[in-house]
C-alpha cells in the first residue's frame, strides 16, 4: 500500500561565521522506503566547497556570512518502490544571529557510527558546532589507545568540521574524534566508522571422499571484511553442530569427526555483515564402504517338489559382489537351481537364489555373503526339506597347527533329531579346544600329533541315520629361535657382525633368505651367506653406517612363511661434514661461523673460546644477546666488537671414538672513522691556514682532500701541500694552504678509507679580511633637518 508522505526542512538559526545545518525531514513510518536525491537553493546556486551533502541527506553551510541571510533551501527525495519524485512542501531559511557575548562551543550535528565500502574515491565524516568566537576543528584518530593527529595524514583533509577520506579500505575502520575549541570551551564529537569489503568465501576441498567412519575437515575461506556471522548448510538444509559435527575457528572450519553414510552430500558456508553476504559450496563423497545387508532371507521349512526363494540385498562402495554357498559349498550347479541379481536405481545389490522341484538333498544352510576391497557381510539360515537324513560329500581339509579350523557337516533331511562328531570312535568333544554346536565342529589351536586324522559326522532322524567322513591335514610352519635373532644388534662402524636365523620347528623343505629393509640381501665382498637345512648365517665384515637398518630372515614352507627382524644399529664417530673455517668480520656487523659434523648418535656441538691471544686455554663459550649458537652447530656473533676477535673452538662428540675438534680464528675488522664530522676555521687573508683531520681504523688508511667536493690536485694548486703522520695508532693529515686568498674560503672534506669502509669529516674554513666601502651611496629622502642615505652593501669580509 503507497502511503503519501511530504518532505519538510525546518528553518535554522546559526551565529554567523559557524556551520549551519539543514536536514530534509521524512515520516517514520516511510523514511526505511525513501532515498534522499538533492538539495536547491531559491537562486538556484550550485553547490560549492562552501556546501556538503551528507549520505545522510544533511545539507552543511559553512562560513555562514550576510550572503547566506534568509537564503531558502528545499530537499528532494525518491520512493523506493514507485521511483516518485518528491519536493520537501516546505523550505528552510537559514537566519544569521548576532552572538550575545562569548559562547561556548555547542554540538548541532554529529555522527556516531558510519558505515563506508571498501573503494570508494572520496568519504566525508562531519560534525557541526556552534559557538562564538567561530571554534576552530581537529580531527584525531585513535590509534592503540593515544590520539594521532590527521593533519599530517597525507589521505585525509580537513574543512572546518568535515573530514575528507580518500580511497579509504578496511584498516582505516577505528574511532574518529572531532575536537571543537574556542577561548569559552571545548566539545568532543566520537565518530566509529566501519568499513566494509566485498565479501567472498572459497570452501575447500571442494570435492572430498572419504570412507566411512574416517574424519573430514572443509574450510571456509572469507576475504572481504568484516565477517559479521558463519552460518553451514547441508543439501540447502541448515547444519547444526553434534557431537561429531564441531565448528572450529570461529565458525570457519567444519568437521565431522567420523563420516557416516548420511553425511555424503553438498555443503554450503555463507558469511553475512551488515552489508554483503557470500556462499561458496563443496561436496562430500563417500569413498570405500564396507558392505551393508539391507534385507535377508529367514529359515524355511518346505516339502519334496515345492519351490524355495532366498534373496539377499546389499549395498556398499564399491558395489559389492554377492556370492551364495551351501553347507561352506558351491550352490549346485543344476538347472533346478537360478542364481542372479540387479542393481537398484539407489545403488542396492538385490541377489537371489530361487529352486523349483525341491528334494532331500537341497536343504542345509545357506549363506549370502556380500564383499568388495574393504570388507564383507554375510548372513545364514537353512533351508529344510522333509525326508530322511543324508550327508553331501565332505572334502578333506588341511589346517596349519596353532591355528584353529571349522568345519560343517553338510546335513539334509527334516526333522534332524541330532549331529554327532567323530575322530575315530570317539564322541567329539574330547577336550578344551574342541567345540561342537548343532552341526558345526571348531578346533582350537590345532596341534598335529592330537588333531590330524579322520572325523565322522553322524545324523540321526528317529531310527535312520546317514554318516559323512573328511580327513584333516595338519601343516606345521616354521618357527625362528629368537635368542639366536635378538631384537636389536650394535656395532662400531668397522667391525664383523654376525646374524643367526634358526628354525627351530616346521615341516621341510624349509627356505630361508634375507632382507635388508626392502632388499633381497646377496652376497658381495663384504656380505656373505651360509645356509644350512634349518639355518642361515649373514655376516657383514667392516660395517658402515650405510649398513644400519632392518634386517629381515624369511623362512618358508608349505604351511605358511614368518619372518623375524633385527635392528642392526652402527655407532659412528663424528665427522665434518661442515668443517669450521677462520672468519672475518666489521664491527658493528654480523657473521657465522659454520661447524656441522655427522655421526651416529647424533654428535653434541660445542664452542668453546681461547683466553687471551693464543690458541691455548680454551673455555666454554658464554651465549648472550650478541653471541648464540644455533641449532645446526653454527655460532652466530652479531654486533660484532674488536674484543670478539680471537680463537675459538668448534667440538663435535657423540660418545664414539676420540670426538673432532677445530680451532678457528675470527677477526674483527675496524672501518675508518673521524671522531669530529664538522668543524669551522677562521684566518686571516695573507696568512697561511692549516687544517688537519685524524683517522682511526685498521690499516691500510688511505686519506684525501675534497674543496667543495671536488678533488685537490695538488700539481695545479701550488699554494696546498699535505702532510701525513701516524701517532698512538691514528693517521693524521694536514692540508697547508699558503699565503690565503678570499677564494680560499670553501667546504673542505677529509676523506679516509681502507678495506672495510670509509669516513669523512668537513671543515668550513673562512677567510677574514676588512669589509670593502659601500657603493651606491645617494640620499633618498631630504627634509628641513634630516636626510636619508641609502647604498648597497659590499663584502663583508667574513668579519
Amino acid at each position: 500500500v503507497q502511503h503519501p508522505y511530504k518532505p519538510q526542512v525546518f528553518d535554522e538559526f546559526v551565529i554567523s561565521g559557524n556551520t549551519a545545518v539543514f536536514r530534509c525531514s521524512v515520516p517514520s513510518f516511510v523514511k526505511d522506503f525513501v532515498d534522499f536525491v538533492s538539495w536547491h537553493r531559491d537562486d538556484g546556486l550550485t553547490i560549492t566547497r562552501k556546501y556538503s551533502v551528507l549520505p545522510s541527506g544533511e545539507l552543511y553551510v559553512r562560513n555562514t556570512g550576510p550572503s547566506d541571510r534568509l537564503r531558502s533551501y528545499h530537499c528532494k527525495t525518491k520512493h523506493k518502490l514507485t521511483n516518485e519524485v518528491i519536493v520537501s512542501a516546505s523550505s528552510g531559511r537559514l537566519f544569521l544571529q548576532a552572538p550575545q557575548g562569548v559562547v561556548a562551543p555547542k554540538i548541532t550535528d554529529s555522527h556516531p557510527f558510519v558505515q563506508l565500502v571498501e573503494g570508494q574515491d572520496i568519504v566525508e565524516i562531519a560534525c557541526a558546532v556552534q559557538g562564538f568566537p567561530v571554534p576552530s576543528y581537529s580531527w584525531y584518530r585513535e590509534v592503540d589507545g593515544r590520539l594521532v593527529d590527521l593533519s599530517l595524514d597525507p589521505r585525509t583533509a580537513q574543512v572546518d568540521g568535515s573530514l575528507f577520506l580518500s580511497t579509504p579500505v578496511v584498516r582505516d575502520a577505528g574511532k574518529y574524534f572531532c575536537v571543537v575549541n574556542n577561548s569559552v570551551g571545548e566539545e568532543q564529537i566520537r565518530t566509529t566508522l566501519s568499513v566494509t569489503a566485498a565479501l567472498k568465501a572459497e570452501l575447500q576441498p571442494t570435492v572430498q571422499t572419504a570412507d566411512v567412519g574416517h574424519p573430514v575437515t572443509f574450510n571456509c575461506s572469507a576475504s572481504g571484511q568484516p565477517v559479521r556471522s558463519v552460518s553451514w548448510y547441508k543439501d540447502q538444509q541448515r547444519l547444526q553442530p553434534t557431537g561429531r559435527i564441531s565448528l572450529l575457528a570461529s565458525g570457519l572450519v567444519l568437521r565431522i569427526d567420523s563420516v557416516l553414510r548420511q553425511d555424503a552430500g553438498v555443503y554450503q558456508c555463507y558469511l553475512h555483515n551488515e552489508a554483503d553476504s557470500a556462499q561458496a559450496s563443496a561436496e562430500l563423497r563417500l569413498g570405500d564402504v564396507a558392505p551393508f545387508l539391507a534385507s535377508t532371507f529367514a529359515e524355511q521349512t518346505s516339502l519334496p517338489g515345492n519351490s524355495a526363494s532366498l534373496r539377499c540385498s546389499a549395498s556398499g562402495s564399491p558395489l559389492p559382489q554377492v556370492t551364495w554357498t551351501l553347507d561352506g559349498g558351491g550352490v549346485p550347479d543344476h538347472p533346478r537351481f537360478r542364481v542372479g541379481d540387479f542393481v537398484t536405481s539407489d545403488s542396492t545389490v538385490v541377489s537371489f537364489v530361487n529352486v523349483t522341484e525341491l528334494r532331500v538333498e537341497d536343504g542345509g544352510e545357506y549363506v549370502c555373503r556380500a564383499t568388495n576391497v574393504v570388507g564383507e557381510a554375510k548372513h545364514a539360515a537353512r533351508v529344510n526339506v522333509h525326508g530322511p537324513p543324508m550327508i553331501r560329500s565332505m572334502g578333506n581339509v588341511t589346517v596349519i597347527a596353532g591355528r584353529s579350523f571349522q568345519t560343517v557337516c553338510p546335513v539334509a533331511g527334516f526333522p534332524i533329531h541330532s549331529v554327532v562328531w567323530l575322530k575315530g570312535d570317539a564322541k567329539l568333544p574330547t577336550n578344551h579346544r574342541q567345540q561342537v554346536f548343532h552341526s558345526t565342529l571348531t578346533v582350537h589351536n590345532v596341534q598335529r600329533a592330537s588333531d590330524e586324522g579322520e572325523y565322522s559326522c553322524v545324523a540321526r532322524s528317529g531310527n535312520l541315520s546317514a554318516r559323512g567322513n573328511t580327513f584333516v591335514h595338519v601343516q606345521v610352519p616354521p618357527v625362528i629361535d629368537s635368542q639366536m635373532l635378538p631384537d636389536m644388534l650394535t656395532s662400531n662402524q668397522g667391525m664383523n657382525v654376525k646374524m643367526l636365523c634358526s628354525v627351530v620347528q616346521g615341516d621341510p623343505p624349509i627356505s630361508l633368505r634375507w632382507m635388508h629393509g626392502a632388499q633381497l640381501v646377496s652376497r658381495s665382498s663384504s656380505v656373505s651367506l651360509q645356509s644350512l637345512d634349518d639355518s642361515s648365517v649373514l655376516t657383514i665384515k667392516g660395517v658402515s653406517m650405510r649398513d644400519s637398518g632392518n634386517y629381515t630372515c624369511e623362512a618358508s614352507n608349505a604351511a605358511l612363511t614368518v619372518n623375524r627382524t633385527v635392528t642392526l644399529v652402527v655407532n659412528v664417530p663424528p665427522m665434518w661434514t661442515t668443517e669450521p673455517t677462520n672468519g672475518n668480520v666489521v664491527v658493528g656487523e654480523t657473521v657465522v661461523l659454520d661447524c656441522a659434523a655427522d655421526g651416529f648418535p647424533v654428535p653434541r656441538i660445542a664452542w668453546k673460546r681461547a683466553e687471551g691471544n693464543e690458541p691455548r686455554n680454551f673455555e666454554r663459550l658464554t651465549t648472550s644477546y650478541r653471541v648464540q649458537m644455533l641449532s645446526n652447530g653454527s655460532l652466530v656473533v652479531q654486533d660484532a666488537e674488536i674484543s670478539d676477535s680471537g680463537f675459538y673452538l668448534c667440538e663435535a662428540h657423540n660418545g664414539i671414538g676420540a670426538g673432532l675438534s677445530r680451532v678457528v680464528s675470527l677477526s674483527v675488522n675496524v672501518p675508518p672513522s673521524f671522531s669530529t664530522k664538522f668543524s669551522s676555521q677562521n684566518v686571516k687573508r695573507g696568512q697561511d691556514a692549516v687544517l688537519r683531520c685524524d683517522a682511526s681504523g685498521d690499516p691500510e688508511l688511505i686519506i684525501m682532500w675534497e674543496k667543495d667536493k671536488q678533488p685537490i690536485d695538488l700539481t695545479i694548486e701550488k699554494r696546498y701541500s699535505l702532510f701525513e703522520e701516524t701517532l698512538d695508532g691514528r693517521l693524521g693529515s694536514s692540508l697547508t694552504i699558503s699565503s690565503t686568498e678570499r677564494w680560499d674560503g670553501a667546504l673542505y672534506t677529509c676523506i679516509v678509507r681502507n678495506p672495510f669502509g670509509s669516513d669523512e669529516t668537513n671543515v668550513q674554513l673562512l677567510v677574514q679580511e676588512p669589509p670593502s666601502a659601500p657603493t651606491e651611496v645617494k640620499a633618498a629622502k631630504i627634509a628641513s633637518r634630516t636626510v636619508e642615505i641609502m647604498w648597497s652593501p659590499s663584502y663583508n669580509g667574513n668579519s
